[in-house]
């Protein structure tokens, strides 16, 4: 077989091992955290990373940017990035190139983005779950958050890492003044303690 026909092939199938585990872990609906390092390798040697600012499928319309600063500082305080572009700064170095956020904040987006400001990755992701849960009467039952977050090369347009942290007030050790704040400070602590192994080589 012709060797760019085999290069074709590897590359199609590790696409559809991507997308694959994206829709296996965007629909999982159980609590806590699941990840998948697809190119541990290419995670670990990633120096220079940018984060989009996240879809938003719930009420709340402060959840993506609550996520999206959480994610970031754990990000510095894993210590493993040289820069780290936050959502806020995403679109003032674009507009410093003459060029503005994509429309729809996808793969595609984050291929694009990666591209312009020379990273090595790019997360994006979807808050799919923020907020309180109450019964028929209306009272508080617990607080939910779910965040589902990917790592795109945006060299090879390849997700190299993906992960779903799902969690609920619940699980908290102690009671807290702000349920749903220490909720959203678990699911991302969750996702970076995911990728940790990933960055280090070693798959979840």
């Amino acid at each position: 077989m012709p060797r760019n026909r085999v290069g074709h092939l590897t590359q199609s199938r590790t696409s559809f091992a991507a997308i694959l585990l994206a829709i296996i872990l965007t629909g999982c609906t159980s609590y806590g955290q699941r990840a998948a390092a697809l190119q541990p390798e290419t995670v670990r040697a990633m120096r220079r990373v940018a984060i989009l600012p996240l879809e938003n499928l719930t009420e709340h319309r402060t959840a993506p940017d609550v996520v999206s600063d959480l994610l970031a500082a754990s990000l510095y305080r894993s210590a493993r990035y040289d820069v780290i572009v936050e959502r806020h700064e995403v679109a003032r170095r674009l507009s410093t190139l003459n060029q503005g956020l994509p429309p729809v904040l996808d793969r595609t987006a984050a291929i694009e983005v990666g591209r312009a400001l020379d990273l090595d990755g790019v997360f994006y992701g979807t808050v799919v779950e923020y907020g309180d849960r109450v019964d028929r009467l209306n009272r508080r039952l617990d607080s939910v958050v779910g965040v589902t977050l990917r790592l795109v090369d945006p060299r090879s347009g390849e997700i190299v890492w993906t992960a779903r942290a799902n969690r609920t007030s619940g699980e908290l050790l102690a009671v807290s003044r702000e349920p749903l704040a220490s909720v959203a400070q678990i699911a991302v602590a969750d996702l970076v303690t995911a990728l940790h192994p990933a960055a280090d080589g070693v798959t979840p």
